[in-house]
């Protein structure tokens, strides 16, 4: 399962996500897309999933990894999001 992990920002906050995958598999993967995947949890068991108009993106929301080798890890920086309404927003 994924990891969650909330953020907090202010409108109009430029953020970095630092995302680290690691193959625990013998066989090496190919082709592997990383995304991000934004919603707002209203902390009463409702998410809204439509933030369109809400999270603005510059730079690139995912990004596509040729090939991971066993037991190989990989660190990367996700750049430029930016905010545009106040909030919490968990990222998975």
């Amino acid at each position: 399962m994924a990891k969650t992990e909330d953020m907090h920002f202010e409108a109009g906050e430029m953020i970095n996500v630092d995302v680290c995958l690691k193959n625990h598999m013998r066989e090496e993967l190919q082709d592997v897309r990383l995304s991000l995947a934004f919603y707002q949890d209203y902390l009463n068991g409702r998410c809204n999933y439509r933030l369109d108009s809400r999270v603005a993106v510059i730079g690139n929301d995912a990004i596509q990894i040729p090939q991971v080798r066993p037991w190989e890890l990989l660190c990367m920086r996700l750049r430029s999001f930016l905010s545009v309404v106040n909030g919490a927003f968990p990222k998975d």
